[in-house]
């Protein structure tokens, strides 16, 4: 069963990934800020995170920088979602922070079709190079 992580405090953020994802037995593990123990997360490692930075407030950016830093956690892909309207080039930054080539954005609004089929995609071209 695939696993997903969701950094994401706001409802609607994580409504949508539960709406796109339901059907395909996946289960959905989440983190709404950065005071949320790694620990738990290793026990079970995602096969992808999806974390939505467009909070002000860094937390977000800020956590996700410490899970792929970390070698348990540098291989997974993550999803950012932004909204480019106000954030600008910031996940052009982070994907250069991260540069591993795992590193895939959305950007809102967006469809649960859309979400789901970034997600597929991911997860296939990970299959692809990680069969496990």
């Amino acid at each position: 069963m695939k696993t997903i992580l969701v950094i994401e405090d706001e409802g609607s953020i994580r409504n949508a990934v539960n709406s796109a994802v339901k059907e395909n037995g996946w289960r959905i593990t989440y983190c709404t800020d950065a005071s949320f123990e790694t620990k738990r997360i290793i026990r079970q490692l995602p096969d992808l995170i999806i974390a939505d930075l467009t909070s002000p407030s860094g937390e977000k950016a800020g956590l996700l920088m410490h899970l792929k830093s970390s070698a348990s956690f540098s291989f997974i892909p993550v999803l950012l979602i932004d909204d480019s309207k106000h954030w600008g080039n910031k996940k052009v930054d982070l994907k250069n922070l991260f540069d591993d080539g795992l590193i895939y954005c959305l950007s809102k609004p967006f469809t649960d079709e859309e979400l789901l089929t970034q997600i597929k995609t991911i997860i296939k071209q990970t299959e692809a190079i990680n069969p496990w």
